[in-house]
Formats: structure tokens, C-alpha cells, sequence
């Protein structure tokens, strides 16, 4: 199976743990990875005059991947999607940071683009633990696979 890692806002803005981090860039290794990074632009997605936030400028992930792209609302760019379609990819498993809301839009995102997505909430973080269960029960409903460690994913 051609699988790809896909390492949502995964940044210093984002205070992502440690554990998180190490664990992505070991999973590096073994699979094609991605990543986005989430840019601040108005014009594309009112964060800061809708929510009254703002991350800091000029962000680079901290997961070791084959190539990252800039992200300005909650959709994946589609550079993304587009490369991971000629990667020939079968499978993209989603992980990194705001499970509750970046996290489930990319899996939308990558549905509605025809590809495959799965979830690996041992490496997804966020605001609560009862966001995290909301949304792997929403995955699981709505997008398709849960993988619950990264052992089961190694294995499958």
C-alpha cells in the first residue's frame, strides 16, 4: 500500500507536545510525509476578524517531511491535494494539531478530493480530550478509518 503521512499544523504557534513531534519524525522514516503549515492571510480566512486571533508569521514545521505546504483557512491547498494525487497515493493517514477543528476539516477536505483518509489521534492534539473522542467518533462515521496506535498502523 502507498501510504502518506499528513502532519497538520504541526508548529512552534501551536505548542504541539514533544512526544507528538518525536513520534512524527520517526514515522518520517517509514512513510512519505507532508505537511501544512498554517499562514495567516485575511483575505483568505478571517481568523483574526471573525475569531479575534492571530498566529505569529512566518512558521515552519517541525516534522521532517518531503515537502510542506502553506495553509491560510481550515481547507488543505490544492498543491496538496494535487501532489498527494501524484504521489498515487492510497491512503493518507492525518495527524498534528487541532483535532477538533483542522484536523477533521483536512479529512473532508481530502473525501471530497477522492482519496482515502485515515486518522492516528495518537499523534493529533488539541484543546480537550473530549474534542479528541468527538472527533475520532465523527471520523470514524463519516470518513472511514481509526487507527488507535501506531502499531496497528505499522501492521496494517
Amino acid at each position: 500500500m502507498n501510504r502518506a503521512i499528513l502532519a497538520i499544523d504541526v508548529q512552534p504557534g501551536f505548542n504541539p507536545p514533544a512526544t507528538i513531534i518525536e513520534g512524527l519524525n520517526r514515522l518520517a522514516g517509514d512513510y512519505l510525509t507532508v505537511a501544512t503549515v498554517f499562514q495567516q492571510n485575511e483575505d483568505t480566512a478571517p481568523y483574526r476578524s471573525f475569531l479575534g486571533w492571530q498566529n505569529p508569521a512566518g512558521e515552519e514545521s517541525l516534522v521532517r517531511t518531503e515537502h510542506t505546504f502553506n495553509k491560510h483557512g481550515y481547507n488543505l491547498p490544492e498543491e496538496l491535494i494535487s501532489y498527494l494525487k501524484a504521489k498515487d497515493v492510497d491512503e493518507v493517514v492525518v495527524t498534528g494539531g487541532q483535532i477538533d477543528a483542522c484536523i477533521i476539516a483536512a479529512g473532508f477536505s481530502l473525501f471530497n478530493a477522492g482519496i482515502k483518509a485515515s486518522l492516528l489521534p495518537e499523534f493529533c492534539y488539541g484543546d480537550s480530550w473530549n474534542n479528541n473522542k468527538v472527533t475520532i467518533n465523527m471520523w470514524e462515521k463519516s470518513l472511514g478509518r481509526v487507527y488507535y496506535s501506531q502499531e496497528e498502523l505499522q501492521g496494517a
